[in-house]
């Protein structure tokens, strides 16, 4: 299982500060008291969004319309209401007559759930009959699933944004193995992902060559074996940061991630806002990024209780 560096760089936070932590709810629940101001964060969301903000990022589809009502570049999502009959989950026929213009539109559509997160139960549909496969694949039932166009992305982006500044940006790369000259690409991503490796459904039997890198995965998700990177082109960092603060400024959201892709194109996308800021595979990917992480919360904490920092850009 996966580290959670969330508790401790919060408890070592509140010993630096002198800020009181009293801990409910096995840890999803923390309230923060410091002069007399008591602050809570509820899991890794901080009383600095307003329950609106938040609502709206947590909501795919309701983010994209906001973002497409102030002119801001991104990916559309279309929800629609999931129905069971014998705990199987359908579609309506206007959901599905909607999926199959898109599909004639775009010849490929992405389904997700509608406040899905780190990438869990996110498959590409290229015909109608591919949905009830999907939904035989949900990990759990929703009320509501959506529909976004697939995009071939040339690479994609994360901003943590705080108060109208971009605190730390950073590029993810896609999950991939490098080969040895004997093992099958299935094989390699075993060894390397482990018990993940089926998040990948390689079965590419294929032997790369000694030193070949080989894409696994279309998920640019960290927690299913994306990488962080810090972005090297001023440009581009300039161009997903003035874009995710637009994003964030439009649904109002003060301390929040945005992701952004690229596409070959040249097109640059906001994809989703997060209203909880998870770093953990952040750090994981270096360890000299625990201290950027914790200087991020720290900047959160204190902005709980009024007090601001300077800003801070990953190089």
């Amino acid at each position: 299982m996966k580290k959670d560096y969330f508790p401790e760089l919060i408890s070592e936070l509140c010993h630096e500060y002198g800020i009181g932590l009293n801990i409910l709810h096995d840890g999803r629940i923390r309230i923060l008291s410091l002069n007399g101001e008591e602050r809570i964060i509820w899991s890794k969301k901080f009383e600095i969004n307003s329950v609106i903000s938040a609502r709206i990022a947590d909501n795919k589809s309701s983010t994209y319309e906001v973002l497409k009502q102030n002119n801001i570049p991104c990916v559309s999502h279309k929800r629609y209401i999931c129905h069971y009959e014998n705990s199987s989950c359908y579609l309506d026929k206007d959901s599905l007559q909607n999926i199959y213009y898109d599909l004639e539109k775009y010849h490929e559509v992405v389904l997700k759930p509608e406040n899905g997160y780190e990438g869990t139960d996110v498959y590409r549909c290229s015909c109608i009959e591919d949905i009830s496969l999907i939904f035989k694949k949900f990990q759990k039932p929703y009320s509501y699933i959506c529909s976004s166009p697939y995009y071939s992305v040339k690479a994609e982006y994360r901003t943590i944004c705080l108060n109208g500044k971009a605190l730390l940006s950073y590029q993810k790369s896609l999950p991939f193995v490098t080969g040895n000259g004997k093992d099958t690409i299935q094989q390699l991503a075993k060894q390397k992902y482990g018990d993940n490796f089926s998040l990948f459904n390689s079965e590419d039997t294929q032997i790369p060559t000694c030193g070949k890198n080989v894409i696994i995965g279309w998920k640019f998700n960290l927690s299913q074996g994306a990488k962080s990177n810090p972005i090297n082109n001023p440009t581009v960092l300039e161009t997903v940061q003035e874009l995710s603060l637009k994003a964030a400024c439009a649904i109002h959201i003060n301390f929040s991630s945005v992701d952004i892709i690229e596409t070959f194109s040249g097109e640059f996308l906001v994809m989703e806002i997060n209203s909880g800021v998870v770093l953990n595979q952040f750090i994981d990917d270096n360890p000299k990024n625990y201290d950027i992480t914790k200087n991020i919360y720290r900047k959160a904490v204190l902005s709980m209780f009024a007090k601001t920092t300077d800003n801070f850009i990953l190089s």
